[in-house]
């Protein structure tokens, strides 16, 4: 029995649940039609298998011992050529820190150890035709792209934080929204959006998910600051535990993700399709009774 095989098998109470989820109050929903309930909740259960490394068939011939060591080198070489500032240096990890356990060829690590996270450029000169993205912009909770505006389409005099193609764009506002997109194409976004890489090698599909995954949300709930509009704040989003596969494994787990994750989308589509027929079916039955 494969790993999906066995991920439709423990979860099957959620592939077969119907139930539409209601608004949760914590802001507006990006589409007028709610997510059914037990995808939801699929996509916490894969996401939360990704990061702890139980949604693939692992040979543990790669290490990321050695992929934090590559990212400490490339890390030191960009600050010797001033091309990054060198940044106050994070408290190690205890035993009593980690929140759950990883494969023995894996490393927790502090985001702010591996990524820029908080650090940003700013792009005051824009062309008409640079993507610009808002918060607006990407789904909650599936992260999804609803739209790609130009600067000739939407004109701003605010800040914009300069992001390249492949930097994993993650929002701050409302972390629970949970808005993480990587970026296909050069562009600028918001200061709610920071753009994140990776000092070394890395997959950004894989940090996506990391950072979407139930546990980061759980974290970033517990520090964000502000009553109605809560931010993670850059300490926080630094200090933040994050479970480092070898690239290669973060390869695979974003290559079964996105499979998985088509699979949600499909069912959740044939769901949708279903209840509007049996409304429909519902609606004439009742004309027929009231005639």
């Amino acid at each position: 029995m494969n790993h999906v095989q066995r991920l439709l098998i423990e979860h099957l109470d959620l592939w077969s649940a119907v139930g539409a989820e209601n608004s949760s109050g914590r802001g507006r929903a990006s589409t007028d039609t709610n997510h059914i309930y037990g995808v939801a909740k699929l996509r916490e259960v894969i996401l939360g298998l990704a990061v702890s490394g139980r949604l693939i068939s692992r040979s543990e011939s790669y290490s990321a011992t050695k992929l934090l060591d590559q990212i400490y080198s490339e890390r030191e070489a960009l600050i010797s050529a001033g091309l990054i500032k060198k940044s106050k240096p994070l408290k190690l990890i205890s035993d009593i820190d980690i929140p759950f356990t990883i494969p023995r060829n894996w490393i927790w690590v502090r985001l702010g150890e591996i990524t820029n996270f908080g650090v940003t450029e700013k792009q005051d000169s824009i062309e008409d035709d640079v993507w610009v993205l808002d918060l607006e912009d990407i789904e909650k909770d599936t992260s999804k792209l609803l739209r790609k505006c130009r600067y000739s389409d939407r004109k701003s005099l605010s800040d914009k934080n300069l992001f390249k193609a492949g930097d994993v764009l993650y929002g701050k506002l409302r972390p629970y929204l949970n808005k993480v997109l990587v970026a296909d194409e050069d562009g600028v976004c918001t200061t709610e959006i920071l753009p994140i890489r990776c000092y070394g090698p890395y997959v950004s599909e894989y940090f996506k998910h990391a950072l979407m995954s139930p546990y980061f949300l759980k974290y970033t709930a517990s520090i964000s600051y502000g009553m109605k509009m809560p931010r993670l704040g850059t300490e926080g989003g630094r200090d933040a535990l994050f479970p480092l596969p070898p690239v290669e494994e973060q390869r695979q787990i974003a290559d079964k993700v996105n499979e998985l994750m088509l699979l949600c989308d499909r069912l959740e589509a044939s769901i949708t399709k279903a209840n509007a027929l049996q409304r429909k079916i519902a609606d004439i039955l009742v004309d027929q009774a009231l005639a």
